[in-house]
């Protein structure tokens, strides 16, 4: 398994700096328990997709499928509960268009990462 290190910290700072704020702009009335509820939910998906999905997955298609699609339903699921009323639609859109994001910004600089931190 791999070590928590500076280049993890910075790719979850970076996943959350760019998440975070899709989130509350959807939930914008109710920006403070959503932005909770984003910093919990993207803080332990990021951890399992970096620590845990590596370790059941046989390939990079597979840990896609199975990492993306569980950070995508198991944040909806979370924003949607958080929301006043109850609103599983609103967390599961707010969800994809934030891992959208940051999955894109990843592609584009992940190999910058690499350079820096293999």
């Amino acid at each position: 398994m791999r070590s928590v290190d500076a280049g993890y910290l910075l790719a979850l700072g970076v996943t959350l700096v760019l998440e975070l704020p899709v989130v509350m702009l959807l939930f914008r009335s109710q920006w403070k328990r959503l932005a909770l509820s984003c910093l919990v939910a993207t803080a332990m998906t990021h951890w399992l997709m970096h620590f845990i999905v590596p370790l059941i997955t046989s390939s990079y298609l597979s840990y896609l499928i199975v990492g993306e699609s569980f950070a995508t339903f198991g944040e909806g699921l979370a924003y949607g509960v958080a929301a006043e009323p109850t609103n599983f639609i609103r967390g599961l859109m707010a969800s994809a268009l934030a891992n959208g994001l940051s999955y894109g910004v990843g592609l584009f600089v992940s190999p910058l990462w690499q350079s820096l931190y293999s």
